[in-house]
């Protein structure tokens, strides 16, 4: 009994200490501004991430002031094979108030902006972009420790849009070219073609 009782007690541990050892933050959202990035072309992707609980308590990154020669979190993803990536600004937000106007600030949620770019010549089908996000956390003794999260974003390429001329009035209406332009035009060269045959006869301009 005491052997299943300690082995009970040594499998939580394992399980709390597992999860604590996992990354503060999670990929939460990944919005896309179309379904596919055609090629010679572009997109913009919305990621957010959010912070985990552990223990029932949610984690916390710091965002530092670019004043003291850092700024966290930073986000970068990979460019391949002629899809090239460009990360905006990151925005931090669900922020811990009493921070707010330090020059160090808690927040749980933080945001950005991808926009990527394909070739005219890009590779066609299912790709994936590798990015990875760092930032810095704090655990329940104080100290401050560095993290990162990888991930990937996946991109479907498909060949580049192409534009037609928009159809006319004949192709839109056939019915009425049919049944009412072409009759008038018709009529119009029959009752206008005297006219013009006798003022080539007599010398006049038809003008």
């Amino acid at each position: 009994m005491r052997v299943l009782i300690f082995l009970a007690i040594t499998l939580a541990a394992s399980f709390v200490q597992a999860q604590q050892s996992a990354p503060c933050l999670k990929l939460s959202q990944v919005k896309v501004e179309h379904r596919v990035l055609h090629q010679d072309s572009t997109m913009r992707i919305k990621l957010k991430f959010e912070a985990q609980k552990f223990a029932g308590k949610k984690c916390y990154v710091f965002t530092e002031s670019p004043a003291l020669g850092k700024q966290m979190p930073t986000l970068e993803v990979q460019n391949e094979q002629s899809l090239t990536a460009h990360v905006g600004a990151v925005e931090v937000s669900r922020l811990d108030l009493s921070t707010v106007g330090a020059s160090i600030i808690k927040a749980q949620e933080i945001s950005t902006i991808v926009t990527v770019s394909a070739s005219p010549d890009a590779t066609l089908g299912e790709r994936k972009l590798a990015g990875t996000v760092r930032y810095k956390i704090i655990d329940s003794q104080g100290n401050i420790a560095d993290e990162s999260l990888s991930f990937d974003l996946p991109i479907k390429v498909e060949p580049a849009r192409t534009f037609s001329k928009p159809p006319g009035f004949a192709e839109r209406h056939p019915v009425w070219t049919k049944t009412v332009v072409w009759p008038l035009a018709i009529v119009g060269a029959i009752v206008l073609l005297p006219i013009f045959i006798l003022a080539e006869i007599m010398g006049l301009d038809p003008d």
